[in-house]
């Protein structure tokens, strides 16, 4: 039962607070009608409000532990997916340089993954874009692997203007050389 509540009001994003203003409204209305029925008995009224005192704090125990427990869990969740990503992003990262360095053996190829690669790491960027607007828990990491997709865009960039201009000498070299 408590597992049940705990669970419950952290699905619901309730605070802990809210919860545990409950138990105050409970000893609020109980303390009153015990004192009522026990002042002639000092010692019966002194434990019967301890043990009330008692099962609201065990129960009140009881249920933040299992509030805690599954906020746990679900930060354990989306700690593990953005590993996960973190994974992906990496081995993406790793295909990337691999795929540039395999261009070096025709311009015009070249060009042709260039741009392939460049669309997969925008296609990519906007899937991290779209995770971090999901998760406000690991902001910062998120943005540093954007900044990294932007200077992996412009290192492809500079590899496509250099590419460029390596094609452009080749053609002034051939025509150069078919000019004599």
């Amino acid at each position: 039962m408590r597992t049940r509540i705990g669970n419950t009001h952290n699905g619901a994003g309730l605070p802990v607070e809210w919860f545990l203003a409950t138990y105050s409204a409970i000893n609020t209305l109980l303390v009153p009608k015990i004192v009522a029925d026990l002042y002639q008995d000092p010692e019966k009224l002194t434990s019967a409000l301890l043990a009330l005192t008692h099962i609201i704090n065990l129960d009140s125990q009881l249920v933040v532990e299992n509030y805690l427990q599954a906020r746990m869990n679900e930060l354990n969740q989306l700690n593990d997916s953005n590993a996960q990503l973190q994974k992906e992003l990496n081995s993406i990262s790793q295909e990337v340089a691999a795929t540039v360095q395999q261009t070096e053996a025709s311009i015009n190829e070249t060009s042709l993954k260039a741009d392939h690669i460049r669309s997969e790491t925008e296609t990519t960027q906007k899937s991290s874009k779209n995770l971090l607007n999901l998760t406000n828990l690991n902001q910062t990491q998120m943005d540093e692997m954007v900044l990294a997709f932007h200077k992996v865009l412009q290192d492809v960039d500079l590899s496509i203007s250099g590419i460029e201009a390596l094609k452009g000498i080749s053609e002034q070299i051939i025509t150069m050389t078919k000019g004599h």
